[in-house]
């Protein structure tokens, strides 16, 4: 077993040598929390990193910033041309601001400040005055007589505001739902100022409200309850199709006997009833994977619904919902891929992608959208593109094609066309792991490599850290022990297409694995970059990249690697750009909120991934865009055929700085030989006594990894 090798660490040099990053349109999403309406304009409330104000006026076709950008939002209320929005900072004895605006969102000044409440929860207008509620320990109510201008505290004699403090209004009536000494309550006013209850057994405690028509409707623990004369009796229907009397409503919207409501676990209801009988939306486009739904709002027909992966839209219960979020930005994203042209993201809603460098994405629409598909990563190789984890994908005629239904953990093709895959059990005692191989383009695989877990360890190959150049097949294993659990990293080797492997072991996490040029990569938490050139036999350390650091994603243009560099001690996280093969590196501009993510490039400009995606101009980073003619240099090769050495004569019209590499007929990396600036003309010779008889190929890269002249030549005996 050969051990990884290391070297000392430098310190990245941290001048900001490039300019900004510019954020794309998209992949659209980012987290909503609530909803509000402006004459013509759709407003929503974003939460996600801090996105502020979004606004629509073709029906939520698409979105622009519209004000509090680098604000978490959490409640916005409109009446009018009167926006009020309310901020929020943490959960707990947080400080959050009130904003007004009175042009329908498009400014926005700070209107109050609120210390040690754990969230507004009601933002109400009633009878030509604005209320509302905060929820914690100095929560309170706060009246505005001025149309938001000016707030002052009027807190009802008895109310708890430990709980949150929901309000609606009708058209004679602010009705409320609270807590007096311990016990939920519902109360109202006529003038904003005298409250009278309704108190019994019976009452669930309240978390919203809304109304139609002349009904005043709130949502509550084990569904609705209605009033229909302002709120001095109530009506509970059945609510048959709840969870459990503990799930309560936390936003809802009706439209005569329909009502559509999200719950607090996390599950979207409709009623065509009235509240009587309640159906959970289960696929209908609704994307499994997105962590939480938070608002529903009605408007013209049209459902909108908030998640944390952005707003879906509805305009028939029994259709199904669809993305409506072009323009809003900053959806999570976790891989990013360049193939035919388009860069291809991954978020929590699946795959989007553009043609025109983030000026607009789409999802793919048809059979398979990948709306609610768990997925790690892509695999762009021999030209086609890849992507997999609770499956094996393919792109072809615009759209996707499952190729595999089993889960994946990574994927790789080598140069032969043959298929690679890591696969691994859910069950950590008994399950298996193992690597696979497919020569049919992933209609049936055989093993390679299997691993059984036991009592004692289990076994998993690490999610995205598998790769392939040419014939050399590289992936990363994590091993656990359960009597102590530690963890244990092993790297696999081959470089006969899978035929047989070596094992090697890595000190820390691996993240990725990358070839360039050449080179293979191994990014690690907490462990710096890796690179070897000899085909994965040795591994140094990167030069200029701390050792302690996170590397999570590299790519190679031109003459420049980037990498995404987080947990970097002192130094800052974010992309790091190197031109000189790795030896210093510079902060590849400071404008993408410190969100080092998933990088690619398709040539022209560099994409990284975090909150949406953000792109640079290669050519404003000093990377040549238009590669420079390599026919500068010729290379011969000399006894031809030989029998155990053999001589190359380079001769070049200007400087070559780079290596020699040679190759069998299978593609297979041999030999590799760093050489020292060459200029003019200059011989070398090469043993060769060690090589089988056949024919091989000779390539002289420079330093960026282009091929500037190449040969070929025999071995006898």
């Amino acid at each position: 077993m050969k051990q990884i090798s290391w070297i000392p660490f430098l310190v990245i040099l941290t001048t900001n040598v490039f300019g900004q990053w510019v954020q794309t349109s998209g992949p659209s999403g980012g987290g909503i929390s609530d909803f509000a309406f402006a004459g013509n304009r759709i407003l929503a409330a974003s939460f996600d990193f801090g996105n502020g104000v979004f606004a629509s006026e073709d029906n939520g076709a698409t979105w622009h910033q519209s004000g509090l950008q680098g604000q978490m939002l959490t409640k916005i209320s409109a009446l009018g041309n009167t926006v009020i929005a309310a901020t929020t900072h943490n959960s707990y004895n947080e400080t959050d601001e009130i904003y007004r605006s009175d042009d329908a969102g498009v400014t926005w000044s700070k209107v109050l400040t609120i210390d040690n409440i754990n969230g507004v929860r009601s933002i109400c207008h009633f009878q030509q005055r604005w209320f509302l509620s905060s929820q914690g320990q100095n929560g309170s109510l706060y009246v505005s007589n001025d149309d938001g201008l000016t707030w002052v505290q009027n807190d009802p004699v008895l109310f708890n505001f430990s709980h949150p403090f929901a309000m609606v209004s009708s058209d004679n009536y602010l009705i409320a739902g609270t807590d007096i000494n311990g016990k939920p309550v519902v109360a109202r006013t006529s003038d904003g100022q005298s409250w009278t209850f309704t108190s019994s057994d019976s009452v669930p405690r309240v978390y919203c409200g809304t109304s139609y028509g002349s009904t005043v409707w709130l949502g509550a623990e084990g569904g609705v309850m209605y009033s229909t004369d302002g709120g001095a009796l109530w009506s509970r229907p059945s609510n048959k199709g709840f969870q459990n009397k503990q799930e309560y409503v936390k936003s809802m919207c009706v439209s005569q006997d329909t009502i559509l409501a999200v719950s607090s676990l996390n599950f979207v209801y409709y009623s065509l009833d009235r509240g009587n009988s309640w159906r959970r939306f289960a696929g209908s486009g609704l994307p499994s994977n997105a962590s939480s739904f938070f608002a529903i709002a009605l408007r013209n027909g049209t459902y909108y619904l908030g998640a944390s992966s952005g707003i879906l839209a509805l305009s028939n219960v029994g259709s199904q919902w669809q993305y409506n979020t072009t323009g809003l930005l900053a959806a999570s994203v976790s891989a990013l891929a360049s193939t035919d042209g388009k860069i291809f993201a991954i978020t929590e809603r699946g795959v989007s992608f553009t043609s025109d460098a983030g000026i607009s994405w789409h999802d793919p629409q048809g059979p398979l959208d990948l709306n609610d598909t768990y997925l790690i990563g892509f695999a762009a190789q021999q030209n086609a593109l890849y992507v997999y984890g609770d499956g094996l994908y393919q792109w072809k005629d615009q759209s996707w094609s499952v190729v595999d239904d089993a889960p994946i953990t990574g994927l790789a093709q080598s140069s032969s066309g043959r298929l690679f895959s890591t696969r691994q059990s859910d069950d950590p005692i008994a399950g298996r792991s193992g690597m696979f191989y497919s020569d049919n383009g992933g209609s049936t695989w055989d093993s390679l490599l299997t691993f059984a877990n036991s009592f004692d360890t289990e076994y998993y190959f690490s999610k995205g850290c598998m790769m392939a150049h040419g014939t050399t097949v590289i992936a990363a294993q994590t091993s656990v022990a359960f009597q102590n659990f530690t963890d244990t990293y092993f790297l696999y080797v081959s470089v006969d297409n899978g035929l047989s492997w070596r094992q090697g072991l890595l000190n820390k996490a691996p993240s990725f694995i990358y070839y360039a040029d050449g080179a293979w990569y191994i990014g690690t938490y907490g462990g710096g970059l890796l690179r070897s050139v000899d085909d994965g036999a040795s591994w140094a350390l990167v030069p200029a990249i701390r050792s302690e650091a996170d590397v999570t994603s590299l790519v190679k243009t031109g003459s420049w690697l980037f990498a995404s560099v987080t947990g970097n001690g002192s130094m800052n996280d974010g992309i790091y750009g190197s031109g000189d093969d790795g030896n210093s590196w510079h902060v590849a501009g400071d404008a993408n909120y410190n969100f080092p993510g998933p990088l690619t490039s398709d040539g022209t400009r560099l994409y990284d991934g975090g909150p949406s995606v953000w792109e640079r101009k290669l050519s404003e980073l000093d990377v040549n865009v238009h590669q420079e003619p390599h026919n500068f240099a010729e290379l011969e090769t000399f006894p031809n055929p030989s029998t155990s050495i053999v001589n190359f004569r380079i001769s070049a019209v200007r400087e070559v700085h780079g290596a020699l590499v040679i190759s069998d007929e299978l593609g297979r990396t041999i030999l590799r030989r760093e050489i020292g600036r060459v200029e003019n003309r200059e011989e070398l010779d090469l043993p060769v006594g060690g090589l089988s008889v056949g024919s091989y190929n000779v390539r002289l890269i420079d330093k960026s990894g282009y091929t500037v002249a190449s040969s070929k030549f025999e071995i006898v005996r």
